[in-house]
């Protein structure tokens, strides 16, 4: 089931209205400022903490993300809801951020893609990221999504390690002008809360068709990475039920992997 609810200039004028609203001209990680806030007896209404430049924003296995003025739009949303001693937290959260997302975005950006397990692509490149967090406290947990995107494409400095598994940095937009980062950082903000509400409610299920149809892996010649050594190659199948990854390898075996400390890596075709 999904709770759509209109998230448009227009529409979530009271979801808006609920949210604490930030904005910083500079911080170290907009994560880490949310997690660190103290936490009260009852969860708290939502706060998004936007900022024009990180200096150490984070990425997934603990790579930087340092954000340009003007030309990336790096926000966290704090989300709290009150949890049984031993519930687990919400696996898979992640997929569903990249889903509320890329839906919110498409209509500007209709080449948008996503790939697992939280990436948004487009044009070959990466053009943003995302890492959830939490933290629990007092029966509260505290479920922080950071998001950067490229709003145009950043500057590549030539003498600078990259990654094996890593795309090469996009951006969503072709030129300057082209958007509002105030109106696309509200419109996003919000799609992630009614993500979280539909996630708490209903799992990911509410997710995964959606998920596919952004899927920018299936059907293509993948690899699998940990941190030291490649653990799959073959064609990307989807995700299944779970949020894994399946992946058909040369021999014709199926297998899914799970959300972790993975990376995937397109090949070449051919």
């Amino acid at each position: 089931m999904n709770t759509t609810i209109d998230v448009s200039p227009n529409g979530g004028t009271q979801r808006a209205a609920a949210i604490e609203w930030r904005h910083v001209a500079e911080i170290g990680s907009t994560n880490d400022e949310l997690l660190a806030g103290e936490f009260g007896a009852e969860p708290k209404r939502p706060v998004v903490l936007r900022a024009d430049r990180q200096v150490a924003g984070r990425g997934r296995r603990g790579r930087r993300w340092v954000s340009e003025p003007g030309a990336a739009l790096t926000f966290s949303v704090a989300l709290e809801r009150r949890v049984r001693p031993g519930q687990a937290p919400l696996a898979g959260f992640s997929l569903a951020v990249g889903v509320a997302l890329a839906e919110a975005l498409v209509g500007d950006v209709p080449d948008l893609g996503l790939k697992w397990p939280n990436d948004l692509v487009r044009a070959g490149g990466k053009a943003g990221g995302i890492l959830v967090e939490t933290r629990r406290e007092g029966g509260i947990e505290r479920t922080v999504a950071g998001i950067g995107l490229n709003l145009l494409a950043p500057r590549i400095d030539a003498d600078a390690a990259h990654p094996v598994d890593a795309l090469v940095p996009t951006g969503l937009f072709e030129r300057p002008g082209a958007f509002d980062a105030d109106e696309l950082g509200r419109r996003c903000a919000l799609a992630v809360w009614v993500a979280f509400d539909d996630f708490v409610a209903h799992g990911l299920g509410a997710f995964v068709e959606r998920w596919r149809h952004f899927d920018a892996a299936a059907g293509r010649p993948v690899v699998l990475r940990d941190a030291e050594r490649v653990l799959a190659r073959g064609t990307a199948l989807g995700i299944d039920a779970n949020g894994g990854l399946r992946i058909r390898d040369a021999a014709g075996v199926e297998r899914s992997w799970s959300i972790g400390e993975l990376s995937l890596r397109f090949e070449a075709s051919g």
